[in-house]
C-alpha cells in the first residue's frame, strides 16, 4: 500500500480541529515518507551488499523493514528480496554467497535466526529458542551457531514472574541472558554460560574463544559491574580478564586473535564518565590500555582495517560526526572526512577493498556512499564514491528549513555551539518567535543531520513560523572531557547559563522575539526544562518529555541510578540536602510557565511518576498544564499513532501560548 495514501487517509478521517491552523500538511507527509538504512552487510566476495530499509508502516503502526541487495560492480539498481514487510536485523551472508541470515519475528515467536536462499527463494527458521534471540554468530565453517538469549523459566518461576499470582522478591525478579551453542548438524542446543548475565559476545577468528561482556547481576542498574571474560570453546572454561567499575561495549578481536578491543566511557585510569574511547585488552588480564589518551572527541563505532594495521572509527565532534584512522603501531590519528553533516555508519571489506559510508545532513535523510579502501581521500565525497544509494531522491528540499551552526560565549566565557534552524522563507528584517530545544543524555549533542526524531520537530515548527535554537549545553559530548563533565557536582548550573546566554544572543541579534519564547526538552533536556521554568519566567510555554522532578525519588525509581551517583559524587543518603537543592520540585512554587508534560506509561529510565510530580505541582498552583501519557511506551515513543498525537499536541500547545 502506498504510504502517501495511508497518511492522506489519516489526515482526512481525523477532525480538522485536531490540527492548528498553521499545521503544514505537506511537511507532515514528507516527514513520514522518509526511509532509512538499518542493517547493512557485505555479501559473498564483497562486491555486493545486503541491507534493510526501515519505513513507516501505518497499517502496523510502526516502522517495518524490507530486505534489499545491491551489486556494487554494475550500474543496475538494487533489487528487493521477496519477503513481507517486517522486522529484519543482524544481516549475515554465507561464505558461498547463496544464503542470507538474519534475526526476525516473522513467525510471531520472538526473534529467531532465519536463512533465505537466493537460489530457490525459500525462507527457513534455524533456531527455536523459547526466548527472543538478541545476537548470533556463526562459526567460520558454518557448522555451529552461537546465540544470546534470556534464560528460560522453570514452571515455578513462570507462576511467580509471568502470572504474578504470588508474592515475589523485587531484587530477584530478573533473569540472566546466556550464550547457547546450536550444532547445525546434530540440531543439539547446549547452554555455555552459567552464573553470568551476558550483555554481548564475540567469537575469535579461529573459533577457539568467545570474548564475553557479562556481569553476575541481571539488574540493569548495576550494568557498570560488567566485565570482560574469556570463554574457552573446547575446554568449556571461563576466565575473567577485567576488574573495574566501567561499562565495556563493542567487544571485538584483533586480526590475529592476540588481544581484544572495546569501547568504554572512561579515561586511562579506568575512571567512569568520560567521553567514550577505544581500549586494548591483552588476554593475560593486564590493565586495559586507552589507545586514544589525548583524543578530544567521543568515539561512536570502530572496525579494524587489517591491511594497514589501522583502526577506522567514527567520532562525535559536537555538530558533526567524522571518520578517523588510528595507526595501531605508532598511535597517530588522521581525520579522513570533512563532511558538513554526520557519518552515521561505515563498513569495510578487505576482500573487495570496498568501504561503505552511511551519511546524512540537514537536507539529505540517508545515503550510502560506496568506494575503495585505498582511496582514503574522503574530503570530497563526490570524488571518493564510485556509486551512491539514495533512499529519498525525491525529497522536496524547498520545504526544508535552513540550518545554521552558531557559537556564543556563556557567562563564564566558555564557547558554546548550537544550531539555529530557520524557516525556508526566513525574513531577516523581523524577529521570530523562538523555540529552544534541549537534547537528552545529557552527553548527547545536536548535529547537522536530517531530523525525523519524534522529540524534535524542525520541519513542522519552522513551517509554522518559528525559529529553533538547539543548544549543545555543558554536559554534551563532542567537546572534550572537561566540557562533558561540567555537570558533575552541580548538574544544572553551567548548562542553564549556556542555554539562557544562547537565547539572549539570538534576541540581541534581532532574529528572536523576546516576548515569544518556548522551551522543549527530552530526557536530560527535560530535566533542564523542569529546572529552568523554576528559575525564570521568560518562556511563555514549555514541553517536558520524560523529565525528572525530584533527584531523591528518581534515584530509587530509575533503572540506572549509578549515573546519578557520578553526577552528585554521592548518594542521596550521603547528602540529602545537596540532592534536593538541585531538584526542580523544590522550587515549583516559582513556576509561571504553562507546561505540557509527556511520559511513557512503561518508562523505566525516567518513570512517569517524575512527570506526575511536576504536573501535580502546576495543577495545584493553577498554572496551565497537561500530563500526556502514552500506554505501552517506555522511554521512547515508538508507535506511529502516538508520535502523531504527540506532534499534534506539541504544535497546539506552542501555538496556544505564543500566538496569543
Amino acid at each position: 500500500m502506498n504510504i502517501n495514501k495511508i497518511i492522506f487517509i489519516y489526515i482526512i478521517v481525523l477532525p480538522l480541529s485536531l490540527f492548528s491552523q498553521q499545521f503544514t500538511e505537506k511537511v507532515f507527509q514528507q516527514l513520514y515518507t522518509v526511509s532509512y538504512f538499518e542493517s547493512i552487510s557485505f555479501f559473498g566476495n564483497g562486491n555486493k551488499i545486503i541491507y534493510t530499509v526501515s519505513s513507516p508502516n501505518f497499517e502496523k503502526n510502526k516502522y517495518t523493514n524490507t530486505l534489499w541487495m545491491k551489486d556494487l560492480t554494475s550500474g543496475s539498481p538494487a533489487s528487493k528480496i521477496n519477503l513481507k514487510d517486517g522486522s529484519y536485523s543482524s544481516l549475515t551472508a554465507s561464505n558461498d554467497g547463496k544464503n542470507i541470515y538474519f534475526l526476525s519475528n516473522v513467525n510471531g515467536n520472538g526473534n529467531q535466526v532465519y536463512f533465505y536462499s537466493l537460489n530457490d527463494g525459500t525462507l527457513q527458521q534455524i533456531t527455536n529458542s523459547p526466548k527472543s534471540i538478541q545476537k548470533y554468530i556463526f562459526s567460520n565453517t558454518f557448522d555451529k551457531l552461537y546465540y544470546l538469549a534470556e534464560d528460560t523459566l522453570s514452571s515455578g518461576e513462570k507462576n511467580v514472574l509471568e502470572k504474578k499470582q504470588d508474592g515475589y522478591f523485587w531484587e530477584e525478579n530478573k533473569k540472566f541472558n546466556s550464550i547457547y551453542e546450536l550444532n547445525l548438524t546434530t540440531k543439539k542446543t547446549t547452554k555455555l554460560t552459567f552464573g553470568y548475565n551476558i550483555k554481548s559476545f564475540t567469537l575469535s577468528h579461529n573459533g577457539k574463544y568467545i570474548g564475553v561482556l557479562g556481569t553476575t547481576d541481571a539488574n540493569i542498574s548495576t550494568e557498570n559491574t560488567t566485565e570482560v571474560y574469556l570463554y574457552d570453546v573446547q575446554g568449556k572454561t571461563t576466565k575473567r580478564l577485567t576488574r573495574n567499575n566501567i561499562i565495556e561495549r563493542q567487544l571485538s578481536w584483533s586480526e590475529n586473535d592476540d588481544y581484544l578491543l572495546f569501547i568504554s566511557a572512561a579515561n586511562e585510569n579506568l575512571e567512569p564518565y568520560y567521553q567514550e574511547t577505544i581500549f586494548k585488552l591483552n588476554l593475560n588480564g593486564e590493565k586495559p590500555i586507552n589507545l586514544l589518551p589525548t583524543f578530544q572527541y567521543q568515539v561512536i563505532k570502530y572496525d579494524i582495517e587489517p591491511t594497514s594495521k589501522s583502526i577506522i572509527f567514527i567520532a562525535n565532534k559536537g555538530l558533526t560526526q567524522q571518520l578517523f584512522k588510528l595507526n595501531i603501531n605508532d598511535g597517530t590519528v588522521n581525520e579522513l572526512t570533512d563532511y558538513k553533516g554526520v557519518v552515521k555508519n561505515f563498513l569495510i571489506n578487505n576482500v573487495s577493498s570496498k568501504i561503505v559510508l552511511q551519511i546524512s545532513d540537514p537536507y539529505t535523510p540517508d545515503v550510502l556512499a560506496i568506494g575503495q579502501i585505498g582511496k582514503w581521500d574522503f574530503k570530497i565525497l563526490q570524488k571518493f564514491a564510485t556509486s551512491w544509494l539514495d533512499l529519498n531522491p525525491n525529497i522536496n528540499k524547498s520545504l526544508l528549513p535552513k540550518y545554521q551552526p552558531i557559537e556564543w560565549f556563556s557567562t563564564d566565557g566558555t564557547k558554546i555551539q548550537g544550531i539555529v534552524i530557520l524557516p525556508a522563507n526566513f525574513d531577516r528584517t523581523k524577529p521570530y518567535p523562538l523555540i529552544v530545544e534541549l537534547h537528552g543524555g545529557p552527553n548527547g549533542s545536536y548535529q547537522l543531520i536530517y531530523s525525523q526524531h519524534w522529540s524534535t520537530l524542525p520541519q513542522l515548527l519552522t513551517s509554522n513560523g518559528y525559529i529553533i535554537l538547539q543548544v549543545n549545553y555543558r554536559g554534551s559530548a563532542g567537546y572534550g572531557n572537561s566540557f562533558m563533565r561540567g555537570i558533575i557536582n552541580n548538574f544544572f548550573e553551567l548548562g542553564t547559563e549556556d542555554i539562557l546566554s544562547g537565547v539572549n544572543f539570538l534576541i540581541e541579534t534581532g532574529i528572536a522575539d523576546k516576548n515569544k519564547l518556548a522551551l522543549i526538552g527530552y530526557s536530560a533536556g527535560a530535566h533542564f526544562t523542569n529546572w529552568i521554568i523554576t528559575q525564570t519566567n521568560i518562556f511563555k510555554a514549555a514541553i517536558s518529555i520524560a523529565g525528572m522532578s525530584n533527584w531523591i525519588s528518581f534515584y530509587a525509581q530509575t533503572e540506572v541510578p549509578y549515573l546519578r551517583e557520578i553526577w552528585f559524587n554521592s548518594t542521596p543518603y550521603d547528602n540529602y540536602e545537596k540532592w534536593f537543592s538541585q531538584s526542580p520540585i523544590k522550587y515549583a512554587k516559582n513556576i509561571t510557565t504553562p507546561t505540557l508534560f509527556v511520559g511513557g506509561e512503561l518508562d523505566k529510565r525516567v518513570p512517569l511518576t517524575q512527570s506526575l510530580e511536576m504536573w501535580k505541582a502546576l495543577n495545584r498552583l493553577n498554572i496551565p498544564t497537561h500530563l500526556l501519557v502514552f500506554p505501552r511506551e517506555s522511554h521512547s515513543i515508538e508507535e506511529l499513532s502516538h508520535q502523531y498525537q504527540l506532534i499534534k499536541n506539541e504544535i497546539e500547545w506552542i501555538n496556544k501560548f505564543l500566538r496569543e
